[in-house]
């Protein structure tokens, strides 16, 4: 099957995403083709309706998961995706449920304008070049592919709405997954997300 330009994006390279740990679904090659999985898998849809380069310039992904439903979960990563245009979006990202890490997973986008800001290379709390940020803890299908649609609003840009929050639809609302990605007693330590699949480039 030929991989298409508007099919699901890797996350990480696709050598041993079944193996454990981190479920990314690196290899995916259209959303019909990962409509056909039969492992679980979440088929993302990253959008704004934010102008951009004016407002956005780049996007953030970040990811965990737990092995319990009231455990810990493995260190987060991260994937950058720079924006050139309303061309690149939507940004479309299949998510393949892992075979340790499978109770849930969370997931923290961010939209950043980075542009002559002097950004660091990274996200995190105090990043000053945050405009946006929503976060979301998808529920698993049981078996084939569920889709996901998040909308960075541009009616959030700058809310700032403080520690353990994010703005959706305009308003400010509580995080239920905030602390897994900020809070290093909640992550097993030396575990990280993406030691099976390292984040590609």
């Amino acid at each position: 099957m030929r991989a298409q330009a508007t099919g699901p994006r890797p996350l990480a390279r696709p050598e041993g995403v079944r193996a454990t740990l981190l479920p990314w679904l690196a290899a995916a090659l259209s959303a019909a083709a990962a409509s056909c999985a039969e492992t679980p898998t979440l088929l993302v849809i990253i959008d704004t309706d934010a102008d951009v380069q004016r407002d956005l310039d780049e996007l953030w992904v970040a990811i965990t998961a737990s092995a319990a439903s009231s455990g810990t979960v493995c260190e987060p990563a991260a994937r950058r995706f720079r924006l050139s245009g309303a061309d690149d979006l939507p940004l479309v990202i299949g998510i393949e449920q892992g075979s340790t890490y499978d109770s849930w997973t969370a997931l923290r986008i961010v939209g950043r304008k980075t542009r002559d800001a002097g950004c660091p290379d990274r996200i995190g709390p105090d990043d000053p070049c945050e405009r946006v940020r929503l976060e979301t803890r998808p529920t698993w299908p049981e078996s084939g592919t569920t889709t996901v649609e998040l909308w960075l609003r541009e009616i959030c840009l700058d809310r700032g709405c403080g520690e353990g929050m994010h703005c959706v639809e305009g308003a400010c609302a509580a995080s239920e997954v905030f602390r897994f990605f900020d809070d290093p007693a909640a992550q097993d330590e030396g575990v990280p997300c993406d030691r099976v699949a390292p984040l590609g480039g």
